[in-house]
Formats: C-alpha cells, sequence, structure tokens
C-alpha cells in the first residue's frame, strides 16, 4: 500500500472519529439532564442518543431519588426519569401504544418510590446510612417488577398482557378508571329479536325484528325455511364473524349476505355492489368506515372499539341487470338495506334512515300459503 493511500485512510478515520464525538457531544455527554418527576410522558422526554446493538424502539430510564426537607428533618423519596439516558428510535413519534408501555415503566418506578416513601415516614431515619439498604431492595425489586412487565408483555407486543399489567399497576397506584361513555348506544334503545311462524305445512318463516322501548317494530332480515332447509331464492338475511386481533381494542370481522342473487355472477350486463357501513369509536371519537365489493358475498374489515366488541352498521346490496322486453333495453334494479348488530339491546345510528320505509306488518310475510 503506498504512503498516499495509507495517508488517505488515516484522514478518513480521523474525520470519521471527529464526526461520531461531535455527535455524541450534541447528543448529550455535555448536557446536564433532566430529571422529570412523575407524570405524564411525551416522545419530548426521550432525547438521548440511540444505544447500539439493541433491537428495542425506545427505552426509558428511570430512578427513585430521596430528599431531605430542613425545616420538617425528615426525608421523602420520589421517582424520576432522565431524558438524556432516555431514548426512542427515528419514525416511532406516532406510535402512542409504546408511549403508553414506556409510561407504566415509570409508573413502576412511582410504585417503589411511594414503597419507600411509606418505610421513611414509619422509620424516620436521621441519616442516609439509615436507610441505605432498605432503597438498595427498592431498587432491586424494581428492576425485578420492571423486566416481568417487559418480558409478559413482550415490550407492548402481547395487547392483552399489556392491558392485564395497566390494570395490576393503576390498581397498585390508587388510580380509579374513568367511566368511559359509549357513543353507540343512546337512551331509546331497541331490542333485537326472531318471530318464527310455522304453517304446519313444513314451511316457517323467521323475521328478525327491532322493538323500541314503545314497542314500535321494525323489520329487517329474512329466512323461510321449507322442511328445515332455508329457501335461498326467498331470503334476506346474512352471517356474521367477529374475531379478536393482536392489536388493542381492534376486532376482525367478516360479514355475508344471502338473497336471491347469491350466485349470481357479475359481468357488463351484471352488475352488484356491496357496501358495509360501520361504526367505530376510541376514546376521543366517533366515525363512520364503509368497504365495498363487486363481485362477492362477503367482505372482511376490521373495526375499532375501546368499549368492547359492540358492532352496528348498515348492509347494502345493488343489483342492476340488463335485459330487453318488448324490444326495448331494460335495467332490473335490486337494491336490499339490512341493519347489522351483534348485540340483542342496541340504538343503531342508521336506525332513524331505516325505519322510516321498514314498518314490521305481519301480514306482509313474503312467503304465500298454499
Amino acid at each position: 500500500m503506498s504512503i498516499y493511500s495509507k495517508i488517505k485512510i488515516g484522514i478518513i478515520l480521523i474525520s470519521t472519529v471527529l464526526i461520531l464525538f461531535v455527535h455524541l457531544f450534541e447528543r448529550g455527554f455535555y448536557r446536564k439532564p433532566i430529571f422529570k418527576k412523575w407524570g405524564k410522558l411525551t416522545w419530548a422526554d426521550f432525547d438521548g442518543m440511540v444505544k447500539p446493538f439493541i433491537q428495542s424502539s425506545a427505552r426509558i430510564s428511570f430512578d427513585i431519588h430521596i430528599k431531605y426537607n430542613e425545616e420538617n428533618r425528615e426525608y421523602s423519596s420520589y421517582s424520576v426519569q432522565n431524558n438524556i439516558f432516555s431514548w426512542k428510535r427515528k419514525g416511532v413519534e406516532n406510535d402512542t401504544l409504546l408511549l403508553r408501555h414506556e409510561q407504566y415503566h415509570f409508573n413502576i418506578a412511582e410504585y417503589q418510590s411511594r414503597l419507600m416513601n411509606d418505610y421513611l415516614k414509619k422509620n424516620q431515619p436521621e441519616v442516609v446510612s439509615d436507610f441505605q439498604k432498605e432503597l438498595e431492595k427498592r431498587q432491586e425489586l424494581m428492576g425485578i417488577m420492571q423486566q416481568k412487565y417487559d418480558r409478559d408483555t413482550n415490550h407492548s407486543r402481547n395487547v392483552q398482557q399489556q392491558e392485564k399489567w395497566e390494570n395490576k399497576i393503576d390498581s397498585l397506584l390508587g388510580v380509579k378508571k374513568k367511566n368511559r361513555k359509549d357513543r353507540l348506544l343512546r337512551d331509546s334503545l331497541y331490542t333485537k329479536q326472531w318471530l318464527s311462524i310455522d304453517y304446519s305445512n313444513g314451511r316457517i318463516e323467521e323475521v328478525e325484528i327491532y322493538v323500541s322501548k314503545n314497542n314500535d317494530t321494525i323489520s329487517n332480515q329474512f329466512k323461510p325455511l321449507k322442511n328445515g332447509e332455508i329457501d335461498t331464492l326467498k331470503s334476506e338475511f346474512y352471517s356474521l364473524k367477529i374475531t379478536e386481533t393482536s392489536k388493542k381494542n381492534i376486532h376482525k370481522g367478516q360479514i355475508t349476505i344471502y338473497s336471491k342473487y347469491n350466485k349470481l355472477k357479475a359481468d357488463k350486463r351484471n352488475r352488484k355492489t356491496l357496501e358495509f357501513h360501520y361504526w367505530e369509536q376510541n376514546i376521543d371519537s366517533i366515525w363512520m368506515s364503509t368497504k365495498k365489493s363487486k363481485n362477492s358475498n362477503t367482505i372482511d374489515f376490521e373495526f375499532e372499539n375501546v368499549n368492547g366488541n359492540r358492532l352496528q352498521g348498515f348492509l347494502y346490496l345493488s343489483i342492476e341487470r340488463d335485459t330487453v322486453r318488448d324490444n326495448e333495453d331494460m335495467i332490473i334494479l335490486f337494491n336490499l338495506p339490512l341493519l347489522v348488530d351483534n348485540k340483542v339491546r342496541t340504538d343503531n345510528i342508521f336506525l332513524e334512515v331505516f325505519k322510516k320505509d321498514s314498518k314490521f306488518n305481519p301480514d306482509n310475510l313474503k312467503l304465500e300459503i298454499e
């Protein structure tokens, strides 16, 4: 290797080291840390340099501090978070679940700090050596609890365990959870029920109705059966499956509509559109989402509901068929609207629109009596 090459490599190495050295200083080597007392965290509190060779997206630094009150001549403890030794990777600023996970690390530190305070108040030590062993014990137990928290929750990835730990820590801190308002339930609740009408000739009609507090009724799904088999050519109903996901407050659903056009193949002359409108809600707001299909009777979807897996929606099937009658081009239209609820008691917001022309009348049953 020539002298010129060696000099060039040396300059590159020195420059790299200098750049890294400047970066380290900018990231906090010369800064004094801010010790934030226990409270609500934001990502701005994570201002340290990302540690190499660690797969985590964020880490929080916490501790238990002791202070001495000259006036009262007593010691007290409090939990703190160190902003310089707490860090986050780029791109996690919108990850509220991860920030919540780190918050509960801080909450565990606060819990152990309160236990330390109980010890200080009870024993009233006069010098540091009187409580040093207890402080070390609290810090050790805090570390064990923090490790188990991460292990059980898989660093926030296990949603069910994360929620269990949050409830546990809240209970230890005496935090009372606020009652969440379910925006999908109002005052005028309806009750769903199925009516079964037996004609004693092997034919049965099953009709789903919504009954209000004032005994107003709205008809919805319809299932005619002959000798125990569903008459698919005259049926108008849906099937619904809801399962849990690994994401907090997110549920997975699959809805299928059944009608006389169930086997219709969509093409240029036969057009089919299936729409499913449904409500979602979090702690702060409620909104409507929509899924559509042009060629299937089934729609897969996910929905958020912070108050459980309650689902309220509106299913709408639209059929357009081109035909010729008396040498004239015509379009046969078929529309099927259905309310969708997975709970017996409901106040489906779509009821206000649906009930205008869907009043239930037992005299208008679709199956003719032979």
